[in-house]
């Protein structure tokens, strides 16, 4: 059937029909309108032709081809492919498992004006928006969308939906456009890829995927357990709720992220977050988190709960905020060559809470803050601050600054570990704790104008020189530890 010139209306009626619109505005129709009571199920052929058509396939699994100008096509029941070629159109998959192409068939042909608008509707659909800065929604059901080029909006809306970006700034949804901070409570997982440049992705409900790609995206887990690689670019990552997984670089290790300097926020759930290559700034937010900075100078805040932080390579900034905390400025398996060769000059400060710090490599400063905590140089010479509390000081190698703060406090001394700076030792108050098989017969405390030197008596090694203490250091300021 041809439409021909002017403005037709055209009704396939039933059995498989082929529909030409031609030119003109034209309403095509494959069966007989009636979509309520019509009992068959053939499929249709429709061209809409040139000019803005309105088209309907109704029942069967028909193939519309909407043509060019502003078209608006609904497939109808059963599975049904639609191409809204040029212009800007509106399709609808309606029920069954349909695909919908915003653009034309031959990909060389191009679309750049078609502004889209995709609805896939119930069923497991297949949306491709092609050219052109598109709206795609799934609908209910397991679908597939690709954004394809220009700045799409993509939402996955009900049921587990796997959705490509493409190339564009894309805005991604896993589910419904209020999903950010909304109270829907859908728990299909979704896998989102936002491919080439800056993306804005929202996982919404459900333990979703999303590989953020390249160019500086925003990203968000939204509610459950999500995982997000921010992948090339420096990015945004918002866990959200739930126990989710932030890395800011790529799982393959092969290629570089150096300039990605990211931003992470694992809100609240426990969460584990990475910052990957560059430097970056992590933030646990509530529950019990475990970082990992990555290569370079990081900033890293356990904020509350009892979190697990390693700072790895860089000079990192390193703070457990509330909670009790285990800090460790690099890895402890790091054999890393001299002092400054790769950066590992750390800060590290425990906040509130008893917490536990490692300086590991490199000449570092720790700061235990509010708590009862318990602070490791590592290698090099380091700055240790207890704070508020009954803190424990071991220096460890280097030749370490121990400073015990408020509270009654341990200083560790041990032989061949360097010569230790001890500030602020309160006698009968605070207390030296001789380790390695020192005792307080083997040693030798000599005064100085300034405070005390002491030493082992045999071999005239020097472990800590002692300053700022009022009264005499005698037997009962030492303690022995056990093994």
């Amino acid at each position: 059937m041809f439409g021909g010139k002017q403005d037709d209306r055209l009704y396939g009626d039933r059995g498989s029909d082929t529909l030409y619109g031609d030119r003109g505005f034209d309403t095509i129709v494959g069966d007989n309108g009636n979509n309520i009571d019509l009992t068959g199920n053939d499929g249709d052929l429709i061209f809409g032709g040139e000019a803005g058509d309105a088209i309907a396939g109704t029942q069967g699994n028909d193939t519309v081809y909407a043509g060019k100008d502003s078209d608006i096509a609904y497939g109808g029941k059963e599975s049904d492919l639609i191409f809204g070629d040029k212009g800007r159109d509106s399709l609808y998959g309606d029920n069954g498992d349909d695909s919908l192409f915003g653009g034309t068939r031959n990909s060389q042909d191009g679309d750049t004006d078609g502004r889209d608008l995709l609805f896939g509707g119930n069923g497991n659909d297949l949306l491709n928006g092609q050219q052109g800065d598109d709206t795609l929604l799934g609908g209910n059901g397991r679908d597939l969308v690709f954004g394809g080029k220009g700045g799409d909006r993509i939402f996955g809306e009900t049921d587990p939906d796997t959705l490509y970006g493409g190339r564009g700034s894309d805005t991604i949804l896993g589910d419904y456009g209020k999903a950010l901070g909304s109270t829907i409570t859908t728990d299909e997982a979704d896998l989102i890829f936002g491919n080439d440049t800056g993306d804005v992705i929202g996982g919404g409900s459900g333990n979703d995927s999303i590989f953020a790609g390249k160019g500086n995206d925003l990203a968000y887990g939204g509610k459950d357990n999500d995982l997000i690689l921010g992948e090339l670019g420096s990015d945004t990552l918002v866990g959200d709720e739930g126990d989710d997984s932030l890395y800011g670089g790529l799982q393959n290790q092969l290629i570089s992220d150096a300039n990605g300097r990211d931003l992470l926020f694992g809100g609240d759930g426990n969460d584990y977050l990475n910052g990957g290559e560059s430097s970056d700034s992590l933030s646990g937010g509530n529950g019990n988190d475990n970082f990992n900075g990555g290569k370079d100078d990081d900033l890293a805040h356990g904020d509350a709960g009892d979190d697990l932080i390693y700072g790895d390579d860089g000079s990192d900034i390193l703070c457990g905020d509330e909670g009790n905390d285990t800090i460790f400025g690099d890895r402890g398996e790091n054999e890393l060559g001299p002092v400054g060769a790769n950066g590992q000059q750390d800060c590290i400060n425990g906040g509130s809470g008893d917490d536990l710090l490692y300086g590991n490599e490199g000449q570092d400063t720790l700061n235990g803050d509010d708590g009862n905590d318990t602070l490791y140089g590592g290698k090099d010479s380091d700055i240790l601050n207890g704070g508020a509390g009954d803190d424990w000081l071991f220096g460890d190698g280097g030749e370490d600054t121990l400073i015990g703060g408020a509270g009654s406090d341990r200083f560790v001394l041990n032989s061949n570990s360097g010569v230790d700076t001890v500030l602020n030792f309160e006698v009968g108050i605070d207390k030296f704790v001789l380790a390695g098989g020192l005792t307080f017969d083997s040693l030798q405390i000599n005064s100085t104008t300034n405070g005390y030197v002491l030493q082992v008596a045999t071999t005239g090694e020097v472990l800590a020189n002692v300053f700022g203490v009022d009264n005499a250091i005698t037997t009962l300021d030492f303690v022995t530890l056990s093994r």
